[in-house]
């Protein structure tokens, strides 16, 4: 082989291996600052797909990245179940109205036959979930814990709830799923024990980290109806259930303390409407309490008003505004919740009730 085809067979292999070692430097994970942690489970947030947390007989919380038009989201489903009380035979002598209450004993009608099977209600929740998930994703990508526990025995399982752990937490990432069961927690931090399935590991995992899904019907859900803020907005559409509609300006938007609505098209002098300034204010704070479940929706909805938002460089949110009947309950919509939302009665009833007025 000549000098020159060896030189150039050299530096040819000095290529492809820098070329590897690129390609290896811009595909592997980000360097995570552990802080004196150890890494439970390693990989990106983009790549996690879903969550789940499940509590034997209790209740399960089910996270899921979803991806419409309006972008990508956090879909939660959370399923509680209830013990049903057994019902204590009565003395079939004695009708059930003359019973005497001291007959029936509160802690034997509680535990009931040992031998009966348990029986459970089930109850479904599904909503979006908020800044919370986002917060999830990120705690879980990667994971860190406290500690890894080098030696572990039958007695040690036992001491830290880890022989028959009741609580499990599935994370899928990238079509893999590993499965963590819970133990007990360390008294006087709640910090909890967690064994990877897979491997037989365990860690002392940070109860903040499990927080937001243990107490997920609470900590989870989003109840915003958009995801900009007011300054954001530059001009809103309102229109009553009949159609009628009128167009808003904000006028220095940037500034809180002196931004305020006029009419559209108004002269630039023209001064703040005290009452639609008052109206779009309580508008605008508007918030969600709870989901109603897509499979079950109230019945008899009827549009009260709608509320076109524009904002520089996206297209209008609509906001849908209904009331379950004369007497019911307000719901809210938006391209951003992904489904109705229940609104706070008495706060709605006087925005619907001012509409009409607001667009005369």
């Amino acid at each position: 082989m000549s000098n020159h085809v060896r030189s150039v067979a050299v530096y040819g292999s000095l290529l492809v291996a820098l070329m590897g070692a690129s390609w290896l430097e811009w595909t592997s994970e980000p360097e995570v600052e552990l802080d004196g942690q150890v890494v439970l489970l390693q990989g990106a947030e983009d790549g996690l797909e879903k969550i789940v947390w499940h509590t034997k007989d209790k209740d399960k919380a089910v996270v899921e990245r979803r991806t419409d038009a309006y972008g990508s989201y956090l879909w939660v489903t959370y399923t509680k179940w209830t013990e049903d009380q057994p019902i204590t035979p009565m003395d079939p002598d004695v009708p059930a109205d003359d019973a005497p209450a001291e007959e029936v004993d509160e802690g034997e009608a509680a535990e009931g036959d040992p031998d009966t099977p348990k029986t459970y209600t089930e109850e479904t929740q599904v909503f979006k979930a908020g800044e919370a998930g986002a917060e999830l994703l990120a705690s879980l990508s990667p994971m860190l814990a406290i500690r890894k526990l080098e030696t572990v025995d039958e007695a040690k399982l036992e001491t830290i709830g880890l022989t028959d752990p009741q609580d499990s937490l599935e994370i899928t990432r990238k079509g893999r799923t590993t499965v963590l069961e819970l133990g007990g927690e360390v008294y006087g931090t709640r910090d909890r024990y967690v064994r990877e399935k897979g491997s037989g590991a365990i860690f002392l995992v940070d109860d903040e980290v499990l927080r937001p899904l243990k107490y997920a019907r609470t900590r989870l859900p989003d109840r915003e109806l958009w995801d900009f803020e007011r300054k954001d907005i530059t001009q809103v559409s309102l229109a009553d259930g009949s159609g009628v509609s009128a167009d808003f300006q904000q006028r220095n938007a940037s500034d809180e303390a002196k931004a305020f609505w006029v009419a559209a098209g108004a002269a630039e002098n023209a001064e703040k409407d005290t009452q639609l300034d008052t109206w779009m204010d309580k508008a605008l704070k508007m918030r969600g309490t709870r989901y109603a479940d897509p499979a079950d929706l109230p019945d008899g909805l009827e549009v009260v008003f709608t509320l076109s938002i524009e904002t520089s460089g996206r297209d209008p949110l609509l906001l849908t505004v209904e009331k379950d009947g004369e007497e019911g309950d307000f719901w809210a919509s938006t391209p951003y919740t992904r489904g109705r939302v229940k609104l706070l009665r008495t706060a709605t009833e006087a925005l619907a009730g001012d509409v009409s007025t607001i667009l005369e």
